[in-house]
């Protein structure tokens, strides 16, 4: 028999087949299956599997391991069985030899039965579909099952349709005016006005801003409309309209926007769609001095919204006698459908950008799920909120000493080191680090969406961080003076987000930064971890053994034995 892992982790869900012998699991990427963030240890468990059976093996991780929702050290797995790990869910299954498939490789599964017990799906063969399949030569639509006939398959072939064949070669020309009015003089206009979609569709399909799309955009739709202006007006952040693309038969000054702003404002105010052929007689409109200025017989305006709101307008005119006709309006109209579209996919292109800018400034203090957390909460922009936490401070002592006795090049690698323990530390445990400055840290742990008890990770982080220190200073040159001071305190703090979007920062202030700061400096000159009565107070007392510190303003304070 063999064994499958069903791993449902923070974000997926993925599937891992044990292979004979040992597979080890936990943060280091030397172990076979590597578990990332909180509540997870460098080297957390392993499984063994021999002759048929699989065993459990906790490795003294700090957070232990379950199974079914119970601590264990070592115990023999059978299927069902349910392994918790930090975050982690692993489902043991056993499978025959012959589902064995490979072995020792992590495989993305669409979803898993024994994790989705509340979901109910329909049977497949419910509903009918139909299927449009496109390719270069046919258009072929697929039943998924036989008329009465018994055909299956339905073809529209370039060979057979006019239209068809029409695309190709508007695909395939430079020049897409030549192109459109090679078609035959006896096609409609509706047939026209297919082809200038589809080259308008192409333009916003591989646009990769706005500008890219609107400006061979005005091209095409002055051609074919016979327009003598093109002009994309854009509200801009103050409510002002901003040209975003002119198109016009003659020469302007700079700066000259050749519209008519007794139309525009009519489309703005009303919010409707404006099409005359006579604009100078048509008492709708009140005719200025642009309508004399331009020669404007004929005038379209339509206004475009992105979701719900009006964002632009779209001007179009003529000046010879010959008028817009309903196909025309038809056309504009779909157009300007189009360019909202653009307008929309534009602005959420910045969207992400801006976030992933904001993202990065803000993964230098957090840790990916915090992250998330203040994104799904609606802080991920600046934002300042008060909550409970436990801050943890770092002092470095002895490192000025160092800096008058090591070459700089050697202390700037003491300090690579120590920055590198300090992020992984405090990351790997959901904290956040807040400040770092020469050998000084400050981490907080706790935000007002986080139903942990983060004194218990924020202790855990400062053991960590001296036992890991005390070994890693005895390889750093002149280091033996060298001493890390943790500190802690609990209780409320003002955090969040400062700065613009294009520059974030993570602060923190409150009592607790400040007497945990004053504790790390008056500690004693050795490697230790100290707290007040208010963090003893939110952790389990059989878990620790600590010993008193004296007092400082009234406060008990403990020394953790590490």
């Amino acid at each position: 028999m063999g064994f499958v892992l069903i791993l449902r982790g923070p974000e997926k869900v993925q599937e891992y087949r044990l292979a004979e012998g040992e597979t080890s699991m936990g943060r280091d990427p030397a172990n076979s299956l590597v578990l990332e963030g909180r509540g997870v240890s460098r080297r957390h468990a392993k499984l063994v599997l021999k002759n048929g059976h699989v065993t459990l093996t906790d490795l003294g991780s700090t957070y232990g391991t379950r199974v079914n929702d119970v601590i264990m050290m070592q115990r023999q797995l059978r299927d069902g069985d349910t392994i918790t790990v930090g975050r982690y869910y692993l489902l043991v299954k056993e499978i025959p030899d012959s589902q064995k498939g490979e072995v020792g490789r992590l495989a993305d599964i669409d979803s898993s039965d024994e994790f989705l017990d509340d979901v109910t799906q329909a049977p497949p063969d419910v509903h009918r579909r139909k299927t449009l399949q496109m390719n270069r030569n046919a258009v072929q639509f697929i039943l998924d099952n036989p008329d009465q006939e018994g055909r299956a398959v339905k073809v529209l072939s370039k060979e057979t349709s006019s239209l068809m064949q029409a695309v190709e070669r508007l695909g395939a020309a430079a020049d897409f005016g030549a192109a459109i009015q090679d078609t035959q003089p006896s096609q409609s206009a509706d047939y026209r006005a297919l082809l200038l979609m589809y080259k308008v569709s192409e333009l916003l399909a591989a646009a990769t801003d706005l500008d890219e799309f609107v400006e061979p955009m005005a091209d095409l739709v002055l051609e074919s409309v016979k327009a003598a202006t093109v002009v994309l007006l854009v509200v801009g952040e103050n409510q002002e309209l901003e040209p975003r693309v002119i198109r016009h038969h003659a020469i302007l000054r700079e700066g000259e926007i050749p519209v008519s702003r007794g139309i525009v404002d009519r489309v703005l105010t009303e919010k409707i769609a404006v099409m005359s052929n006579d604009v100078s007689h048509d008492s709708r409109l009140r005719a200025g001095k642009s309508v004399m200025l331009y020669n404007i017989s004929a005038v379209m305006a339509f206004p475009l919204f992105v979701r719900g709101e009006l964002r632009a307008v779209l001007y179009l005119s003529r000046t010879l006698a010959k008028p817009f006709t309903v196909a025309d309006g038809d056309l504009v109209a779909a157009l300007a459908a189009l360019v909202a579209s653009g307008i929309e996919r534009a602005e959420l292109r910045d969207r992400v950008v801006e976030e992933k800018q904001q993202r990065k400034s803000l993964e230098r203090f957090h840790p990916p799920e915090v992250v998330d957390q203040l994104y799904s909460s609606g802080v991920g922009e600046a934002s300042l909120e008060e909550h409970r936490a436990t801050a943890l401070v770092c002092e470095l002592s002895g490192f000025n000493l160092l800096v008058g006795q090591v070459e700089p090049r050697k202390l700037a690698s003491v300090l690579h080191e120590y920055y590198e323990l300090l992020y992984d530390k405090v990351f790997a445990n959901g904290g956040s680090l807040v400040k770092l400055h020469d050998g000084w840290a400050l981490a907080l742990f706790g935000t007002p969406h986080s139903p942990d008890p983060d004194a218990v990770w924020a202790v855990e982080t400062a053991r960590m961080l001296c036992q890991e220190f005390s070994s890693l200073v005895l390889l750093w040159p002149g280091a033996k003076t060298l001493a890390l001071r943790c500190a802690l305190d609990t209780g409320q703090v003002v955090a969040g987000v400062v700065g613009s979007s294009e520059r974030l920062e993570y602060t923190a202030i409150g009592p607790p930064i400040s007497v945990a700061a004053a504790m790390a400096r008056q500690g004693a000159v050795e490697t230790s971890v100290l707290f007040t009565e208010r963090t003893w107070a939110e952790l389990p007392r059989k878990r620790y053994t600590v010993e008193s510190a004296g007092e400082m303003k009234d406060v008990a304070l403990y020394r953790l034995t590490i």
